[in-house]
């Protein structure tokens, strides 16, 4: 079997496994849903601006995208270093490192199951935010869409790899791991506009806030053009490609404890 072949097997595999966790569904898939329906539902008919966008929007379509971005960081960076971790920490990969099963496989399995499940729930918000508050997303901008949903899950994934390292024990993954990008939510705006100065500086130095304003731009009806943030998903690949570089000098596939 060759190792495409061995992929797509190690990629459906990762699948099932990951519809069967009831716990990680709900905190990967069905807490970006309850966001949207409860804060778009509560504020979603206000008008706002919002800063570097043009023109005044509804609140919802700030929270579509916004919401979008939570579920493609829980997707990928939440949900792959909890289950990295807790596989490292457990000897489980320590065991596939002694088999004939190629790590590349491995990873491209993993990686490959947290893009499909980013891009489902981005599909599922998409279609609630239309049916339920009237946003839409403009159709000449769809391939920008898909751009900026790839750029950010892939550079995501690539982070959770290197964020694996803050974790030395897997009772330590899953409260590091939400505590990290809950907080990064908080500072980058994602359930409401952020308006001090200080707060937005920090939250300009992580991604999280790059992939909010390139999917607004996506969703605001008065952007102009074809709806490219070219520095925001630049500022994306950057942290996805430093995040790779110290994940393949520094990643651990045995227990810390070894």
């Amino acid at each position: 079997m060759s190792d495409a072949q061995l992929a797509v097997e190690e990629f459906r595999y990762e699948r099932k496994r990951f519809w069967r966790d009831p716990l990680a569904v709900f905190a990967t898939v069905s807490l970006p849903l309850l966001y949207l329906i409860v804060l778009a539902t509560n504020f979603g008919n206000h008008d706002e601006r919002v800063a570097g966008q043009p023109g005044e929007m509804k609140t919802s379509v700030y929270l579509v995208g916004t919401i979008v971005a939570i579920a493609i960081v829980s997707a990928t960076l939440a949900n792959l270093t909890v289950g990295l971790v807790r596989e490292r920490e457990r000897g489980i990969l320590k065991r596939l490192r002694s088999t004939p099963l190629p790590p590349s496989v491995y990873i491209a399995g993993r990686v490959g199951n947290a893009v499909l499940i980013a891009v489902l729930t981005t599909i599922v918000l998409i279609v609630l935010g239309r049916v339920l508050y009237g946003v839409s997303v403009p159709s000449a901008r769809i391939p920008v869409l898909i751009l900026t949903v790839a750029v950010g899950a892939i550079a995501f994934a690539c982070m959770a790899f290197a964020f694996t390292l803050a974790a030395r024990k897997e009772s330590a993954a899953e409260p590091l791991a939400f505590g990290a990008t809950l907080t990064l939510f908080f500072i980058s705006g994602n359930f409401f506009t952020v308006n001090n100065n200080t707060m937005r500086a920090i939250a300009n130095v992580f991604p999280v806030k790059h992939l909010n304003q390139a999917l607004v731009t996506v969703f605001n009806p008065h952007t102009t053009g074809s709806g490219v943030k070219g520095w925001d998903l630049a500022v994306l690949a950057i942290w996805g490609l430093a995040s790779l570089l110290i994940a393949t000098r520094f990643f651990r596939w045995t227990p810390a404890s070894d």
